[in-house]
């Protein structure tokens, strides 16, 4: 299901601006000529904006190829800082992959996507797609769905409006009243699975976060879905829960 169009109301040269930053992150450095080919623009214009960029600190040059300059780690770890992570010291999250064996991520809700903030690697954690920073729609991951079951049903229907219900795999939802029904389960037993939805041989487990009666995030634990099963699987889940209750109480803490 696509997303729907908004309202026109944004700013040519900014949308540029941003598109040339997201097309430098996307490639990890580019040439004049990669840009020009990704954006469909004029070499010279895309001269203009990445010689603006350059000038502000933004990007760096290294011979002919331009990169995202540590600019944007400032002002990452600042937004990082408003969060509910900030609160809490990283003992639970890594406790939960040592016991789980697998690698735990922290999970926070960004206009109605989901962003990965901490994560802590187990004994026998495998490499994911997932990166601290790296933004995903929220109906293909376990914490995803685990923070969708906690919003009102008007706030997730309007980010299926903004972001559309894309698959990744044949195995995901990709249709609203199959997600509705999704999240009333996850709702009812406490946590969501991701089933081989994102990516084929993964499997998660996701339990929301929230502390007060509002949903700020969620934790999972993610894993081959071959080794993520029966007891095992009974386990991470069992340790995910516990985790979460453990964060929301010290995240409660915070704010007595």
């Amino acid at each position: 299901m696509p997303p729907r169009n908004e309202p026109n109301r944004r700013v040519k040269t900014a949308d540029t601006v941003f598109a040339v930053v997201q097309a430098v992150h996307e490639r990890d450095g580019a040439t004049l000529d990669d840009l020009a080919s990704d954006l469909g623009l004029a070499r010279s214009t895309v001269h203009d904006h990445v010689s603006t960029l350059r000038d502000l600190g933004y990007l760096v040059r290294d011979d002919h190829r331009y990169y995202l300059s540590l600019a944007f780690l400032d002002h990452g770890m600042e937004a990082r800082r408003r969060h509910w992570i900030a609160e809490m010291d990283g003992a639970t999250l890594r406790r939960l992959a040592d016991d789980t064996e697998e690698v735990a991520w922290a999970v926070a809700e960004e206009n109605g996507r989901a962003v990965y903030l901490d994560r802590a690697k187990g004994d026998r954690a495998v490499q994911t797609f997932a990166r601290v920073g790296a933004r995903r729609d929220l109906h293909y991951l376990a914490s995803g769905k685990a923070i969708l079951a906690e919003l009102p049903r008007e706030r997730v229907e309007a980010i299926i409006d903004k972001h559309g219900l894309t698959g990744r795999t044949d195995r995901t939802v990709t249709t609203p009243d199959v997600l509705f029904e999704t999240l009333a389960a996850i709702r009812e037993q406490g946590y969501a699975v991701n089933d081989r939805e994102v990516a084929d041989g993964t499997r998660s487990v996701g339990v929301a976060l929230v502390p007060d009666d509002t949903v700020v995030g969620a934790i999972t634990v993610t894993g081959p879905h071959n080794r993520l099963k029966g007891a095992h699987l009974d386990a991470v889940i069992d340790a995910t829960v516990s985790a979460a209750n453990e964060i929301e109480l010290k995240l409660s803490a915070t704010t007595d």
